[in-house]
C-alpha cells in the first residue's frame, strides 16, 4: 500500500513539475500582437508556382479572422501531371487566429492519419508532422509546419507534451502551413521528395 502511495505521489511531483513551467511561461510570456507578412518565392528550384483561386464559401472561414491566407499549386514544366504540391500558407497574429487545416481534413471525411514527425526541410532544428489523407479516391501525403517567432510546435498536437508547447507558443505571431501532394502508386518517395522541396522554400522563409 505504501508502495503504491509513493508511486501515485512521484507521478504527481513529476507532473506539477513539468506542468508549472509551462503553465508560468503562459502567464507571463509577453503577447506579440504584430502578424507576420512574408513574401513567399514564386520559383523554388525547379517549382513554379501559381495563386489559386479561394471561393467564397472558403473565405467565409477566414473573414473573422486576423490572417493571411495564400493558397498556391506548384508544378514542374514537362512534368507528370499529377506531380504537383498544393500549399496553404497563413500568417496569423497568434493560433486562435489560424483556420483549424486538420480538422478540415477531418470534417471533409479525408481521414487523416500521422504518419511520422520529420526535420522541417529548410529549417532542420524545427519538426513537422507528416500525415496522409484520402480525398475522392485518392491518397495525398501532406506535411503541417507550424512555426512562431519563439519557436516551432507539432500541429496537429497529440500528446500532452505537445499540447502544452502549443499552449505557450500559441500566444505568439505564427505561421500554419500545409503542403500536400497525391501519392503515385510505386513512386511514393518521389511524393515526398516533391513534398520537401516546395516545403523548403516555403518554411525556410524568415517569419
Amino acid at each position: 500500500m505504501k508502495s503504491r502511495k509513493r508511486v501515485w505521489l512521484f507521478n504527481l511531483l513529476l507532473t506539477i513539475a513539468l506542468v508549472a513551467p509551462v503553465l508560468v511561461g503562459y502567464c507571463f510570456l509577453p503577447v506579440d500582437t504584430e502578424r507576420p507578412e512574408s513574401e513567399f518565392p514564386m520559383k523554388i528550384g525547379h517549382w513554379s508556382g501559381r495563386e489559386l483561386t479561394v471561393g467564397a464559401d472558403v473565405l467565409k472561414n477566414y473573414k473573422p479572422l486576423d490572417n493571411k491566407m495564400t493558397w498556391r499549386r506548384y508544378s514542374s514544366k514537362g512534368g507528370d501531371k499529377d506531380a504537383f504540391v498544393e500549399c496553404i500558407i497563413q500568417e496569423a497574429t497568434n493560433r486562435e487566429n489560424l483556420h483549424d487545416l486538420f480538422m478540415c481534413l477531418v470534417y471533409s471525411k479525408t481521414t487523416p492519419e500521422r504518419l511520422s514527425i520529420v526535420s522541417t526541410p529548410g529549417k532542420e532544428d524545427e519538426q513537422a508532422a507528416l500525415l496522409k489523407f484520402d480525398k475522392d479516391g485518392r491518397a495525398f501525403y501532406t506535411m503541417f509546419c507550424y512555426q512562431t517567432r519563439a519557436g516551432y510546435a507539432i500541429y496537429p498536437p497529440l500528446s500532452f507534451e505537445e499540447r502544452l508547447r502549443m499552449l505557450v507558443l500559441g500566444r505568439k505571431p505564427c505561421r500554419l502551413v500545409e503542403i500536400a501532394s497525391p501519392v503515385v502508386p510505386g513512386r511514393q518517395a518521389a511524393t515526398l521528395e516533391r513534398i520537401r522541396e516546395v516545403a523548403a522554400g516555403i518554411c525556410g522563409t524568415p517569419l
